[in-house]
C-alpha cells in the first residue's frame, strides 16, 4: 500500500465517520424532539384535565355534602349531650 492509498482510506474512514456523526446526532435530536413533544402534550392534558375539573359541579356538590353531613353530625352530637345532661327531661 502506498502514500496514495493511505490517504484514500483515511479519507473513507473519515467519510464513514462523519456520515456515523451526522446520523448519531440526527438519531439524538430525533429522539430529544419525540420526548419534548409527548412531554408537551401531556402537560397540555393535565391542564385542559384541570380545567374540566375546575368547572365540573361535583366539587361543589361534595362540599355542600359535607357541610350537611357536618351540620347533622352537631345537632344529634348536640341533641345526645342534651340528652345526657338531664335524664328528667324525658
Amino acid at each position: 500500500m502506498d502514500d496514495e492509498d493511505h490517504s484514500y482510506c483515511v479519507l473513507i474512514l473519515t467519510s464513514h465517520n462523519q456520515e456515523m456523526s451526522s446520523a448519531l446526532i440526527h438519531d439524538k435530536l430525533f429522539i430529544k424532539s419525540f420526548w419534548e413533544t409527548k412531554i408537551n402534550n401531556h402537560h397540555h392534558m393535565i391542564e385542559v384535565e384541570e380545567e374540566r375539573m375546575k368547572k365540573s359541579a361535583l366539587t361543589k356538590l361534595r362540599d355542600e355534602w359535607l357541610t350537611r353531613l357536618e351540620n347533622r353530625t352537631k345537632h344529634l352530637k348536640n341533641f345526645g349531650d342534651n340528652r345526657g345532661a338531664n335524664p328528667m327531661a324525658n
